[in-house]
């Protein structure tokens, strides 16, 4: 079966109240038009779509159907109501349509429309020359006189509401076109009352669906907006993890109730990619393959199918999932290798510091950071014994990540730092070791001490702006939105990251996004 399409789109959406026609209002990056246009155009067996639009539209409509590579577009200018716009469509088919041959209405504002739909509907214009799609009526419809009193009420379980598409034998949409009225022109609605009137052709009336709704109001673009995300989203979760076992069990459980469709293992393309990444790495034997990340990206992104020309921009979000036991909690930058000694002599120091903290708070009950500001009478310098700690403490505050000490980082390396006799009292920002210990200690390097929080930033942002590079390199002629995410909450993370899927803004790309 072969068949053509009228799209009357020269509507002035004077109910919309936007100063944009409605049919071209872009919803999640392409124009309503460009959605109902994809709806026939993937539709092989399709010959003509006849685009019918204001005069002042029509270039607008042309850069519209060449930046889709819609090529069996027809654009012709229509009148100024809604017939005399659908007849224009109709004379500009009439040199290569025949009599027997099928065409289907519909609005350009209509943008969702079930392929099952449009076969039925052409399938019962073939053997009965006319066809119309309805529902059932949700709200009772009820007839007023002049002065607003009632006067009746339709019965619900016989009148319908008339959808679209419709569809018609050439020979007799041509007919009732040529035969209508001014007034019919004027004030006419309805195609299949058209048909029957002036061509003596009685529709065959279709069951439809629920999502062949019209965009006419403003709160209609939202609904919309959410239905294309929905509709259009596929979403496929690529584990390179090689820990946090149990928070990417959790999050893979909850991704499954998102409502988003996730692509399966036998679909070759997502849009939607939620790339889990390990926090960073302390051995270069750890540290991930990003190549190996990029082209995984790569491979899986596309659009939702390979015959539809609107498609949703690809945002990648790349989780760095968090350990579930980190042993190396601080590490000593600036050398070859690691002293762990000068670390835990940081602490001790660190620790001692906090509990002079607490012991001022208590003295002179002010809060810890009136303390740090200098509430007490000495000025908030401690001049009190240091307390004694035990090195099974130190190891705790190296080795459990619930107690792990966060020190402050700098970027002021140039402070230099001495140690009495070996001590560990840590004054500055950087960390000196020493050949020997002992009063006569040589200092043979400068170390900076980092704290964790700025390392593991330092290395997510590190492996994001890597992922994004090298994507940008593989697929050049596709834009992706690629953002970074660092998280270590279990229970809220889920939700948010929903949201974020859901609202795919592009001012996320290249942003790296601290939710710890």
């Amino acid at each position: 079966m072969r068949a053509d399409v009228i799209l009357p789109a020269a509507g002035s959406s004077v109910r919309m109240k936007l100063p944009i026609a409605k049919q071209f209002q872009e919803i999640c990056g392409h124009p309503i038009l460009a959605y109902t246009i994809d709806c026939f155009h993937r539709l092989p067996w399709i010959r003509n779509i006849v685009v019918v639009v204001e005069a002042s539209q029509v270039d607008h409509t042309r850069c519209l159907v060449d930046k889709y590579k819609f090529d069996r577009v027809i654009i012709c200018t229509g009148g100024s109501t809604r017939h005399r716009s659908i007849c224009c469509g109709v004379q500009a088919l009439q040199d290569v349509c025949q009599s027997s041959d099928v065409v289907l209405i519909h609005d350009g504002a209509r943008p969702f429309v079930p392929e099952h739909t449009i076969m039925e509907v052409a399938s019962a214009a073939v053997v009965n020359k006319a066809a119309g799609v309805t529902r059932p009526l949700v709200s009772t419809v009820i007839r007023g006189d002049a002065h607003g009193t009632l006067v009746e009420s339709l019965d619900r379980l016989i009148y319908q509401n008339s959808e679209m598409p419709q569809a018609f034998q050439y020979s007799v949409i041509a007919e009732a076109y040529s035969k209508c009225t001014d007034y019919d022109f004027d004030y006419g609605t309805e195609c299949l009352l058209l048909a029957l009137k002036f061509a003596d052709c009685p529709a065959q009336l279709v069951q439809g669906t629920d999502d062949l709704w019209k965009v006419t109001y403003q709160k209609d673009l939202y609904a919309m907006e959410s239905i294309v995300k929905e509709k259009f989203s596929r979403l496929c979760i690529i584990n390179t993890c090689r820990r946090g076992s149990t928070f990417v069990s959790e999050l893979e459980k909850n991704i499954s109730g998102w409502p988003f469709k996730l692509a399966s293992t036998e679909e070759s393309l997502a849009n939607t990619l939620i790339v889990l990444v390990d926090s960073w790495s302390h051995t270069p034997q750890n540290s991930p393959d990003l190549e190996s990340i990029a082209s995984s990206i790569a491979d899986k992104c596309g659009g939702v199918a390979p015959d539809t020309r609107i498609s949703l921009v690809p945002i990648v979000l790349i989780v760095f999932v968090p350990a579930e036991c980190d042993h190396t909690l601080i590490s000593v930058t600036g050398g070859n290798q690691t002293d762990h000694q000068a670390v835990k002599d940081d602490v001790v120091s660190h620790m001692r510091k906090e509990e002079d903290l607490n012991k001022k708070q208590n003295d002179h009950g002010c809060s810890r950071d009136e303390t740090r500001t200098g509430c007490s009478t000495s000025g908030g310098n401690s001049t009190s014994s240091p307390s004694t700690i035990s090195s099974s403490g130190v190891e705790s505050c190296l080795f459990e990540k619930e107690k792990r000490m966060k020190f402050p980082s700098s970027s002021a390396c140039t402070e230099s730092l001495e140690t009495n006799g070996g001590g560990g009292d840590f004054t500055g920002k950087n960390v000196v070791c020493s050949e020997s210990s002992g009063a006569n200690s040589v200092p043979t390097r400068v170390h900076k001490v980092r704290s964790m929080d700025t390392q593991r930033h330092d290395a997510c942002a590190y492996v994001l702006a890597s992922l994004k590079s090298l994507l940008e390199n593989s697929s050049a002629e596709r834009p992706f939105i690629v953002a970074g995410i660092m998280t270590e909450d279990h229970q809220e993370f889920p939700d948010k990251l929903r949201d974020l899927v859901w609202h795919r803004a592009s001012y996320l790309d290249g942003q790296l996004l601290d939710w710890t």
